[in-house]
């Protein structure tokens, strides 16, 4: 009696770790982007031109940082023009007239979700959403 009580821990333990692998969560994808805009703005006025997420979003003002939530994970947007402080971003900024830079970190998985929230900006703030490893 005492091998037949071993056996089915067994069996029982070997199909939770079946439906465990089974189950097996995609691994995160999450990339970074910059937003370079050509105007003064600040975290708050971004978020008021998203009003579709305004349950969604998350401000630290002090930090001058977004988070939304989205569908897989959180769109964060963070200042970030010490970056871009080598001359050569700064020669860039001066020609386009960018005034404030924000890094864009989301789940690849959003990406479609990413693109509809950085167009309305745009269409707002205008501006150039560029990959972290661009060159300007």
């Amino acid at each position: 009696m005492k091998n037949k009580t071993n056996t089915k821990k067994k069996s029982a333990h070997h199909q939770t770790a079946k439906k465990s692998a089974e189950q097996v969560k995609p691994v995160k994808k999450m990339l970074t982007e910059y937003y370079l805009i050509p105007q003064e703005t600040s975290i708050s006025q971004m978020a008021e031109l998203l009003p579709d997420y305004q349950e969604k979003i998350e401000l630290w003002l002090e930090m001058d940082l977004m988070e939304l939530t989205l569908t897989h994970d959180t769109m964060v947007f963070e200042e970030a023009a010490e970056d871009f402080a080598n001359s050569e971003d700064q020669v860039y900024f001066a020609e386009h007239k960018i005034k404030k830079v924000y890094a864009i970190t989301y789940d690849a998985l959003d990406a479609e979700e990413v693109r509809q929230i950085l167009s309305t900006l745009q269409a707002a703030l205008q501006g150039r959403v560029c990959e972290e490893d661009e060159i300007l």
